[in-house]
Parts: structure tokens; C-alpha cells; sequence
């Protein structure tokens, strides 16, 4: 699909039509998750909507064109994956056949192929979580991210990272308590 019709159909979207695509992002859609519909469909009624939505095309076009998994293998960062194991979103899904759509999204094997693939992958599966695991789950997200950089900071990383990923374990942990939001200084929460 051509880069300017991807850009016309997201400048056409309407609020139920923001509404439809991120409830297919959640397994049980929730009355908090309407302020997400509102934030986005905000965006489409400031003047720089339509640099928005360009970039949300070229972003999009870059998803159909120019595919990374052959390139996993040459990452060289620790990597953590939170797959939630009811995600079928697929970019494109809606204009497939029905055949074509149901091979498309299957999150759960993806996540274990791209595991496989990153020589320092740590993969966490959270049952019943769509598309967005850091709101649906959000508890379990930063568990397992608080994990993964206890984990990195003790025991793979140089010196120099290990300060860095001190905060930002930090600013995660704060985050999660609701602490940040309040103006309180970082400093380590454990």
C-alpha cells in the first residue's frame, strides 16, 4: 500500500474508528483505557495532526518494507520481550483475506522465535494480555522489568552502565509506586 494512502486513511480517522483499532489491542477493554481514545483523538484535532499522521504512515510503511527479524541475531544488548499471549495485532491485518489474517499476528510464537534469535533475550509471556502489556498488565510489565535490570546490573554489565541502569531501575520502581508523578526525588526505593 502506497505511503500517501496509508497517511489519507489515518488522517480520516474518526473517534469511534481510534475507539475500534486500540480495543483490539486489549483482551478486556476497561472504562480507564477511554482516556487513551481520548488522547489520540485529541491529536487529530491540533494543527500538527497531519505531521503526525505522516509519520505514523512512514512508520507504517517502514513495517511493510523493510522487515528487521533476519537482523535479531546481531544485537549485542540485553534484551527483554513482554509478550502478551493473547496479541494478534498485525499491521495490514484488516485489508488480508480471511486466510491470510488468521496466520497473521501470532504473537506468543513471535515473541519465542525473536527470543531464540537475540543472543541475550529474556522473554516474559503474560497470559491473558493483548497488545499493550505496560497498561493491561501493568504490575506484572514492571516486575518483570525491575527484574531484568536488577539482573543486568548485577551481573552483565560494564562499570559505567551499571549507574544508568541504577536509575532507570529507579525512575521504573518510583513510577510503579506513583512516587515520580509527585514531584518526589530519585533516589534508590528498594
Amino acid at each position: 500500500m502506497p505511503t500517501e494512502q496509508i497517511y489519507q486513511s489515518i488522517l480520516k480517522k474518526t473517534e469511534d474508528g481510534i475507539r475500534r483499532d486500540l480495543q483490539s489491542y486489549f483482551v478486556d477493554w476497561k472504562p480507564e483505557y477511554e482516556r487513551l481514545v481520548e488522547v489520540h483523538y485529541r491529536w487529530t484535532l491540533g494543527g500538527e495532526y497531519p505531521r503526525l499522521a505522516w509519520a505514523s504512515a512512514l512508520t507504517a510503511q517502514m513495517i511493510y518494507e523493510q522487515p528487521i527479524v533476519h537482523e535479531l541475531e546481531r544485537l549485542k544488548a540485553p534484551a527483554l520481550l513482554v509478550i502478551g499471549q493473547e496479541d494478534r495485532t498485525a499491521l495490514g491485518k484488516d485489508r488480508a483475506s480471511k486466510k491470510a489474517a488468521a496466520t497473521l499476528g501470532q504473537h506468543p510464537q513471535l515473541g519465542q522465535r525473536a527470543a531464540k534469535a537475540i543472543p541475550q533475550a529474556n522473554l516474559v509471556e503474560l497470559d491473558a494480555v493483548g497488545h499493550l502489556p505496560h497498561l493491561e498488565a501493568e504490575e506484572k510489565f514492571h516486575q518483570a522489568l525491575l527484574d531484568f535490570l536488577r539482573e543486568k546490573r548485577q551481573t552483565q554489565v560494564e562499570e559505567p552502565l551499571r549507574g544508568s541502569l541504577l536509575q532507570m531501575e529507579t525512575r521504573v520502581s518510583r513510577s510503579a509506586k506513583g512516587l515520580e508523578s509527585r514531584g518526589e526525588p530519585l533516589g534508590d526505593v528498594r
